[in-house]
């Protein structure tokens, strides 16, 4: 039943639309519906990411936060006479035209 579950949350297909050679998706959904209101899956989670935590040497209390940030500059100030210049050759380009 299990893989059933992991293929519908990994795929993101629907139910109906799971792989033949798994269980019917009616049996899989019931026993999803069940595992959720027993809160299987936090359990679950829960516990791997115990063991993660303990096996990587961190707190198991901790959770993870991430700061990005852009170090390089995305605009540059371009001096005013090569703006000019593009400006000059893009009204001759189209006059030509």
């Amino acid at each position: 039943m299990s893989n059933g579950v992991f293929y519908v949350q990994r795929s993101g297909c629907q139910w109906e639309m799971m792989l033949h050679d798994l269980p019917p998706y009616t049996t899989v959904y019931k026993y999803f519906q069940k595992w959720q209101r027993f809160d299987l899956w936090q359990q679950m989670y829960d516990k791997i990411s115990q063991q993660l935590h303990s096996e990587l040497g961190k707190y198991e209390d901790s959770s993870v936060a991430i700061a990005d940030y852009q170090a390089v500059k995305t605009t540059e100030k371009i001096p005013r006479s090569t703006v000019s210049m593009v400006v000059k050759k893009l009204k001759r380009i189209n006059a030509m035209l």
